[in-house]
């Protein structure tokens, strides 16, 4: 890696899945035996990482994507999404295989069942990742359900003197081999059914705390979010109250904008009201990647909305 290269490297990279989301919307979530029929809405780049990286980019922070996709129409409809967020997309490495997606069913609400496709064009470029980086880069995010490699690499990120942190959702939240990822985070995310899975959000906070994490942040949907800070101190968040359309990549959105605000110097409890405002902001359009406002545009709207840490965005 040169010199310029390493300067060169955004600031904030997640390591994990990127694919295509095909949204279509049902009057109910599907039950046994029904037959529905649906309304196709589009095809839309996704995937938990690229989310993330997308509302990290969209609050002017430097983002980009550790990942695999194959070399198909899929994988284009990934990068170019990718790309007119502004997501550096130089580690996302294409192979011969079809691309990662999922078939969004979405109700009104928002609300949506998830069938996602299996396929090896998936997750993290663990073997073409040149972990030299590591030293040229602020925040590293990764997934729990990447398994084994993901405790190396937060171990190395942090070394490096990176911020780390990592998603957790069910069922991985019970799994043993979590405990050895633990030690090398600074920051865990995690969903409500995580949380539920571990006895609720404090209690759900307190365990993995007590494995070596930092602060803990539980995503509740439309009931706002739950802070434990790394001295035991709590905090609920309200949610930002919108006329939802989709909630897939609300969780990573989450993501992604508090690590965007760490990153520009608030403090954990702003950086939690940031994620919950951009989580919602992200539903009120179909896709994961939530709607394409300019950052003069979203500081406004934060405004509007009466945070007082609007004009430091």
């Amino acid at each position: 890696m040169t010199t310029a290269e390493a300067a060169d490297l955004p600031a904030y990279l997640a390591f994990g899945d990127l694919g295509v989301d095909s949204v279509a919307m049902i009057d109910h979530l599907p039950k046994a035996d029904e037959k529905l029929w649906v309304e196709p809405v589009g095809d839309f780049s996704g995937g938990m990482m690229g989310n993330a990286a997308v509302a990290v980019a969209s609050l002017g922070i430097t983002s980009g994507v550790v990942s695999v996709i194959g070399n198909d129409e899929r994988g284009d409809v990934v990068l170019r999404g990718l790309q007119e967020r502004g997501v550096d997309t130089r580690f996302v490495r294409r192979i011969d295989a079809p691309t990662f997606w999922a078939l969004s069913l979405t109700v009104a609400t928002g609300d949506r069942t998830l069938i996602q496709f299996p396929t090896p064009a998936f997750g993290g470029d663990w073997e073409g990742f040149d972990r030299r980086a590591l030293a040229h880069v602020r925040w590293v995010h990764a997934i729990a359900e990447e398994g084994e490699p993901v405790g190396p690499l937060l171990r190395d990120a942090r070394h490096a003197g990176a911020t780390t942190s990592l998603d957790i959702e069910f069922p991985f939240a019970l799994r043993p081999e979590l405990s050895n990822m633990l030690p090398h985070v600074d920051v865990a995310f995690m969903n409500a059914a995580a949380a539920e899975a571990l006895g609720g959000p404090e209690e759900a906070a307190r365990s993995v705390q007590e494995r070596g994490v930092g602060t803990v942040l539980v995503t509740l949907g439309e009931k706002g979010a739950f802070l434990r800070d790394a001295s035991g101190n709590c905090r609920s968040l309200d949610p930002v109250i919108v006329d939802a359309v989709d909630t897939n990549g609300a969780g990573d959105q989450f993501a992604g904008a508090y690590a965007a605000g760490i990153l520009k110097g608030f403090d954990i409890g702003e950086a939690a009201e940031l994620a919950t405002f951009l989580a919602g902001r992200s539903t009120t359009v179909p896709g994961g990647h939530g709607p394409n406002a300019s950052l003069p545009e979203l500081r406004a709207l934060a405004g509007a909305a009466g945070f007082a840490w609007a004009e430091r965005l």
